[in-house]
């Protein structure tokens, strides 16, 4: 005879399985999409301002119909005379942005966007291991300009490719990042982009999932990056400080 508790633990596993797979195959289509993926360079003569991009494959604009489409691509857009220089990486956890920061040309910069933390949610970087990360990070790009901004992840567990009861965890893992880089952030200085906070005023990516993310569930499309950039702009005075900032040398 059959029992309850077996049926209820062919249930549970079949509910793993599944999860399993609809999560990868998200990666693998996310995998897809890196390698189509150019971050959003551009290097002028005679720059007013240069901003340095340092981060993973949100920062590198994956997901996005073209690399313009990117937060990267936008600032340059709205800010048509600064150089804008992308170390970013597809696949990269926080520990791999002191590498990429090491690697750019000698300052001073007007700006330095890290964007990261998404990677971290989903492979389970530990929160200690987290906080050096980000700390060595913040540091790292504080020495290269007096203005940071950090971009932290927004709520995977409302991605698209994120099934129930996954989704718990990945909102959960989302929450634990963008606090340890809120903390960081604060005791730095530097100036914190929450996009969680997106879930609390209703998120567009939740209501209209199919417009606002990519192919895989887990990147932002354009429109998506669209969201993001108009958060940027009314959380941080960006036009104040490139407008304020001294020429570029």
């Amino acid at each position: 005879m059959f029992k309850p508790e077996s049926a209820f633990a062919l249930a549970v596993l079949l509910l793993c399985v599944y999860n399993v797979g609809v999560i990868a195959v998200a990666v693998a289509r996310g995998s897809d999409l890196a390698a189509e993926s150019t971050p959003f360079i551009r290097k002028l003569s005679d720059p007013a301002h240069k901003i340095l991009v340092v981060g993973d494959s949100t920062a590198v604009g994956t997901g996005a119909a073209a690399p313009e489409h990117s937060i990267a691509g936008r600032i340059a857009a709205d800010f048509p005379r600064t150089t804008v220089l992308n170390f970013a990486e597809d696949g990269v956890l926080t520990g791999a942005i002191p590498g990429q920061i090491k690697q750019v040309p000698r300052g001073p910069y007007d700006l330095v966007l890290v964007q990261v933390g998404g990677n971290d949610a989903l492979r389970l970087t530990g929160s200690r291991e987290l906080q050096r990360a980000i700390e060595k990070s913040l540091d790292a790009a504080v020495a290269l300009s007096p203005r940071v901004l950090l971009v932290s992840v927004g709520d995977l567990g409302e991605a698209r490719a994120a099934p129930w009861p996954l989704s718990l965890l990945l909102s959960y893992r989302s929450r634990l990042v963008r606090d340890v880089f809120a903390d960081a952030a604060r005791r730095r200085n530097v100036e914190f982009l929450d996009l969680l906070a997106l879930s609390e005023e209703g998120n567009p990516f939740e209501d209209n999932s199919e417009r606002y993310y990519a192919r895989d569930g887990l990147h932002p499309s354009s429109a998506g990056y669209a969201v993001w950039y108009e958060n940027l702009l009314s959380a941080v005075p960006l036009a104040q400080w490139l407008e304020s900032a001294a020429p570029a040398k």
